[in-house]
């Protein structure tokens, strides 16, 4: 009933979702692969090779030695701390 100013997508018109036409919501207009390019064919890429890193020894030995120094800094510092918290400790009692 009514003037029919809607989208035409209520129960009455038959054009409503979930009835599978239309496009979206699984409505199945789609026209295979496409490049996104009018009607030019899809070609898909190959597969990508997995990556895998090349590392010399010269370069891991780098990276540990930075990772040691870090690492030692890190230590020296908390050591540091509970140094001057027990001598805090200390100082209270």
């Amino acid at each position: 009933m009514g003037p029919m100013t809607g989208r035409g997508i209520g129960w009455c018109s038959g054009g409503g979702w979930g009835r599978g036409n239309g496009p979206g919501r699984g409505g199945g207009w789609g026209r295979g692969y496409r490049g996104g390019r009018g009607n030019q064919p899809y070609y898909p890429m190959p597969p990508a090779a997995p990556f895998v890193p090349t590392i010399t020894r010269e370069q891991e030995l780098n990276t540990l030695n930075q990772q040691l120094e870090y690492l030692e800094t890190a230590l020296s510092e908390v050591k540091k701390m509970i140094q001057e918290m027990e001598s805090v400790k200390k100082d209270e009692s």
